[in-house]
């Protein structure tokens, strides 16, 4: 018969190195995914703008620029250095109803988009970096 004590404690052992063990493979993921997978685009990266399902403009990632489109509605597109360093699009201006477009973040990874419903715009990331689907965080 096996004391009761001592079965405890070596559960009490075990447990502490299972979640020190997650704890590790956690804290490993998340310095992959902040340091080593950040999502970085090349040269060849293109901000292509759709209004209403026809191709507005394609226009290099590479190059800080400011796109008026005008129709229904006005939107502002604007590719500038972002807060860390590399390049990304945002929505500048819109006087489209809701502004739901403004407060999107901005984008700079192949694959991320802008959408503006009401103006029917859209406007994305094609070629550069990983074709991401999302980040959990």
């Amino acid at each position: 018969m096996i004391d009761d004590n001592v079965s405890r404690k070596i559960l009490r052992k075990a447990d502490v190195i299972l979640i020190v063990a997650i704890l590790c493979v956690a804290f490993a993921g998340a310095f992959l995914q902040a340091f080593v997978f950040t999502g970085t685009y090349s040269g060849d990266a293109v901000v292509k703008i759709t209004l209403d399902g026809e191709i507005y403009g394609t226009y290099p990632l590479k190059t800080p620029a400011v796109i008026k489109v005008d129709d229904e509605y006005s939107n502002v597109v604007a590719i500038e250095k972002g807060k860390d360093g590399n390049m990304s699009v945002r929505m500048k201006d819109a006087d489209c109803p809701g502004g739901d477009c403004l407060r999107h973040a901005s984008i700079n990874l192949g694959g991320q988009n802008i959408i503006c419903l009401p103006a029917k715009l859209v406007v994305e990331i094609k070629g550069g970096g990983s074709e991401v689907d999302g980040y959990t965080y």
